[in-house]
């Protein structure tokens, strides 16, 4: 995979009483949400083949990438599922999505070569700037993948 091994991870969210998480059930990967105590488990993505559900700062939004094992893209949508955007659009595989601490960007590995390749793919560190107006990606740095942002 271009992106490595297909974790089953599970991120935090800033409000404590809740989790976001992928899982793989009925033969394809979907975000879900449910409470610490593991109640009230929903998911939240109406099509299938989503990767990396990441809460937002502010724990008003998740960013995810669907489309796996093709092209993934990023998308986000309100923690209820509502709002859905496209945020990431083309024939690279986006993923491994990571909000800035103040919310206002998202750094993301874009591979050049399909999801499922077995050869070495170059992999470029990209920021997206999301705002009312519109999304614009930057790229930030060349042959590199899976950014963090410092506090």
């Amino acid at each position: 995979s271009a992106f490595g091994t297909v974790r089953g991870l599970f991120l935090g969210a800033p409000v404590k009483s809740q989790i976001a998480f992928q899982s793989f059930r009925d033969g394809r990967f979907d975000a879900y949400v449910m409470n610490t105590d593991g109640s009230r488990q929903h998911r939240l993505t109406a099509k299938p083949n989503v990767l990396f559900p990441v809460w937002s700062p502010d724990g008003r939004k998740i960013v995810y990438a669907q489309g796996w094992p093709d092209n993934p893209d990023l998308y986000v949508m309100n923690t209820d599922g509502s709002g859905l955007r496209r945020l990431t659009r083309g024939p690279a595989s986006d993923g491994g999505p990571l909000w800035s601490p103040g919310g206002r960007k998202i750094a993301f590995t874009k591979a050049h070569a399909p999801a499922v390749s077995r050869e070495p793919s170059d992999s470029d560190v990209y920021v997206i700037i999301v705002n009312v107006c519109g999304d614009r990606a930057f790229p930030i740095y060349a042959v590199g993948g899976w950014p963090v942002w410092s506090r």
